[in-house]
């Protein structure tokens, strides 16, 4: 059976048609025109590695590269051979200038020299060479160490020369309070007056002037407390004489201040009931500090009753008995004129060098 195949080729159709049996081959026929370009087919497999070919000649040297890691260390090497004999140098000391240096010296001997810092050494040959500067310049101040342990005390020095007198410093603060004084302890319903200086109190009998409020200084030494004041009479007054008790603070100038106490009056007559004449006061305390007994004669009688007093003139009065000793004073009282009536607070009280009243006071 024949068999009728169409080949189609773009634009040109083949018709091959097989008729009978297939005869021997024939002889080759001409080359026929090239064939139009067949389509691209696909990519084949990567082909096996070739063989290496000869090596290329050498390029041109390229830039350097960076430095690499250092190595490591290697092997130590083996000892080289000994040097010829070296010369110390032996520093003796120093030296001011170059000129100081000895004329002749050993080889080796060295000295730093003040003025340059340098330090210079004899040898045989050059005799001094200077080896320039040994200390270097003085580096910064290093930061503060830690303090040292505590030295032993050293031997004491000789005593120096006396300084010149220093000017005078402020005044400094008061002190405490000091130790209570070896002073005999007040017996309750005792009498106490003042005492003089130099030994004990006359009996001197003295008649008061009219109106003279005379005052005599009570230094208390410590914390009493009095209930009576009194008087004593020498001798009695006619009718009408009385005479006015009272108590003054201390103004702070030694002298009569403020009044305490105006305690009354007593009679200066005779009343039968003896010469000693008191006023009750209920129980007074006096703090430690200075006070002023006082008396006037008031009533204008013509005999004006006369009192026990002193005629010392230089005293210090204190409410201790009288075989303790007293405190020297420049003068003994205070007095003023022309006193009627109450006691008041007076700013014209004078010195009273003569005779003074003595008033007394009785502790509880």
């Amino acid at each position: 059976m024949t068999d009728r195949v169409v080949v189609t080729n773009d634009e040109t159709s083949y018709i091959v048609e097989s008729v009978g049996e297939v005869g021997p081959q024939g002889e080759q026929g001409i080359q026929g025109e090239t064939g139009l370009q067949g389509v691209q087919g696909q990519k084949g497999d990567t082909g096996l590695t070739g063989p290496q070919g000869p090596q290329g000649i050498q390029g041109v040297q390229g830039p350097k590269g960076d430095q690499g890691d250092i190595g490591p260390q290697g092997l130590q090497g083996s000892q080289g051979a000994a040097g010829e004999p070296g010369t110390s140098v032996r520093i003796l000391g120093t030296v001011q200038a170059i000129e100081n240096l000895p004329p002749n010296a050993n080889p080796g001997e060295g000295y730093v020299v003040s003025s340059d810092g340098d330090l210079y050494f004899y040898t045989d040959l050059d005799g001094w060479t200077s080896a320039g500067q040994i200390v270097g310049p003085e580096g910064p101040q290093g930061p503060q160490g830690i303090q040292g342990t505590q030295g032993i005390q050293g031997e004491a020095g000789p005593q120096g020369i006396q300084g010149i007198q220093g000017i005078q410093g402020d005044k400094g603060d008061t002190g405490a309070t000091g130790p209570a004084g070896n002073v005999r302890p007040l017996i309750s319903g005792k009498w106490y007056t003042y005492e003089w200086a130099g030994g004990s109190i006359s009996a001197l009998s003295f008649t008061p002037l009219e109106g003279r409020l005379m005052s005599a200084a009570l230094n208390v030494y410590q914390t009493i407390t009095i209930d009576r004041i009194g008087i004593v009479l020498s001798t009695y007054g006619s009718t009408g004489s009385v005479l006015r008790l009272g108590i003054y603070n201390d103004s702070g100038f030694y002298s009569p201040g403020t009044l305490l106490l105006d305690a009354g009056t007593v009679a200066g007559t005779d009343t039968g009931s003896g010469t000693t004449r008191t006023i009750s006061l209920n129980s007074l305390q006096l703090q430690t500090g200075t006070y002023w007994l006082a008396i006037v004669h008031q009533g204008g009688s013509s005999t004006r009753a006369s009192v026990y007093g002193t005629s010392n003139s230089s005293g210090d009065s204190r409410v201790y008995p009288s075989s303790d000793n007293p405190i020297s004073a420049t003068f003994s009282g205070y007095r003023r004129s022309s006193v009627t009536g109450a006691l008041d607070v007076y700013n014209d009280w004078v010195p009273n060098s003569s005779n003074l009243p003595l008033l007394s006071v009785r502790v509880v």
